[in-house]
């Protein structure tokens, strides 16, 4: 399984790190018409071709369930999962039939003691028989600060279609969230037993509601920042990056000597595994000085170099560093890979960004010299294959948060050239030019809850905004929402399967189901 883990980024301060067109070009020089291979080989142009085409069909939604969705359903069998807003501050978890948008269950649902900075989403899991099972912390009730249980809650097995309940734990005090184990059997998380009690990995036997430690995870004082055992150790200084597997330390590494000077992940990281070559590619943490960090955590105005981002490959079985590239901020655009959970690609792509971002009270102001390049590179070597350059007002805003990330067909990327918006094969750089009138599913804002955590500054228990996955809009090549009825290609860009024809996602009218015309 190929799965991303993204570590929350420290302080409000540092929030700089938070966080069907028919005239297709072919390659072209590197001036937004791409940079391809120019292999010149029928095949390989064709399918790049086919890539690129987005079906313009109108679809209507089949039926609608009017809540308050609070992040993206997942699909089981023929239910869609997902979290809405309840009674006042609280939450629940829905099931519905993916043919008809009859919601056919529901079950109060917790999000724990996990800190704030993790997004909300349901969490299946499966058995030893991989038998599929919904897994949920249940709140207690009543659901307030002065029920002294408030933080202990149990763990809840939930059959998909029914939510009839399957089994439960004891209670626990959840510190991060449910997920399926490292072998992919059974549910974990890390956990304590009480108040002043350790924290422990355990593992949720699904079918008995048993706790247990987790043998498939990592040892006291390590954490775990990616798939298949790779882990940051707590040592501050001597932070340490390495994998363990099966009980087993593979390798250790000081975490600048893999990464580079002044790197840590208690800047964040963001890194996927490639399960086919035991690859580990991505971020970890920020090249900021000392003096600089040190400014950004006490609130002061910094300069901040782009070129600080970096990416960073290196062998899973031994630790080598592969290839470091600096000046790389991923994912880029809305890029998403080939494989079902998007994570790994044979054909990646990256934005290479430099210049300055001034930072103020947390807060992004003016930028000097920015630059950014959209690149397709081979992920075994780092090297680029070809590239694109983006428009100067669009690379700024994407250094700073506020362009709008386009959804494609896996493995096409949209680029904001400064010759208008094109639409990328990510292996080959073919392109097309995509017109005004041209459709894209797109990210909307995150909805949030105030739903009160058990830890702050100064020890006090207090509200703070939880998030799901934002909804699903529909935006023009520029990123300009349009109210339009959705496409069979924004349907499947932006939904989640139930089969080849039937789609669910969560917008801002509530949970919405599709069916697609047939070929």
């Amino acid at each position: 399984m190929n799965k991303t883990l993204v570590g929350a980024l420290v302080a409000a301060a540092l929030s700089v790190t938070a966080c069907t067109a028919n005239d297709n070009d072919g390659a072209g020089d590197g001036d937004g018409n791409g940079n391809g291979n120019g292999d010149g080989k029928d095949g390989a142009a064709k399918a790049a071709a086919r890539r690129l085409e987005r079906d313009a069909t109108a679809v209507q939604p089949a039926w609608t369930v009017e809540r308050k969705m609070l992040g993206q359903p997942k699909v089981v069998g023929r239910t869609a999962v997902a979290i809405v807003k309840a009674r006042q501050h609280e939450l629940d978890l829905i099931g519905v039939d993916t043919a008809t948008g009859t919601v056919r269950w529901k079950h109060p649902y917790s999000p724990g003691a996990q800190a704030p900075g993790y997004a909300l989403s349901p969490v299946i899991a499966k058995d030893e028989d991989g038998t599929e099972s919904v897994v949920l912390l249940e709140p207690p009730r009543p659901l307030s600060l002065d029920n002294p249980g408030h933080w202990l809650t149990p763990i809840v097995v939930l059959d998909p279609a029914t939510g009839k309940e399957r089994s439960r734990t004891r209670n626990v005090y959840a510190a991060t969230p449910l997920d399926e184990c490292g072998d992919e059997v059974d549910a974990c998380l890390r956990a304590s037993y009480g108040a002043g009690r350790g924290y422990q990995s355990l593992r949720v036997d699904l079918g008995t509601g048993r706790l247990g430690a987790d043998r498939s995870g990592l040892s006291t004082g390590r954490r775990e920042i990616a798939r298949k055992g790779l882990f940051s150790s707590d040592d501050r200084p001597g932070e340490v990056i390495g994998v363990e597997r099966d009980g087993k330390t593979l390798w250790t590494s000081p975490v600048e000597k893999l990464a580079g000077k002044n790197r840590t992940t208690d800047m964040g990281w963001s890194i996927q595994w490639d399960e086919k070559s035991d690859r580990y590619t991505g971020l970890i943490g920020l090249g900021m000085p000392r003096a600089v960090r040190d400014r950004a955590e006490a609130g002061k105005a910094y300069d901040f170099d782009l070129t600080w981002w970096s990416q960073n490959s290196f062998d899973g079985s031994t630790g080598k560093v592969l290839w470091h590239k600096d000046g790389v901020m991923a994912p880029c655009f809305g890029w998403r890979g080939d494989t079902e959970e998007e994570a790994t690609s044979a054909d990646p792509v990256r934005c290479a960004v430099s210049g300055t971002q001034r930072v103020k009270k947390g807060r992004f102001g003016t930028t000097d010299d920015v630059s950014v390049t959209v690149q397709g590179y081979d992920p075994a070597t780092g090297t680029t294959r070809w590239s694109a350059p983006v428009a100067q007002a669009a690379g700024e805003a994407f250094v700073t948060g506020k362009s709008v990330d386009l959804m494609t067909a896996p493995g096409t990327v949209v680029v904001p050239t400064a010759k208008g918006p094109r639409l990328y094969e990510a292996r080959t750089g073919t392109s097309a030019a995509m017109a005004p009138g041209d459709l894209f599913a797109c990210e909307g804002k995150p909805v949030g809850i105030k739903y009160v955590i058990a830890f702050a500054a100064g020890g006090k228990n207090e509200s703070r905004d939880r998030y799901g996955d934002p909804m699903i809009e529909q935006c023009s090549p520029d990123g300009t929402v349009v109210d339009k009825p959705m496409t069979v290609a924004t349907v499947k860009d932006g939904g989640q399967e139930v089969d080849p024809s039937t789609y669910v996602m969560s917008r801002s009218s509530g949970l919405v189901g599709y069916v697609l015309p047939k070929d």
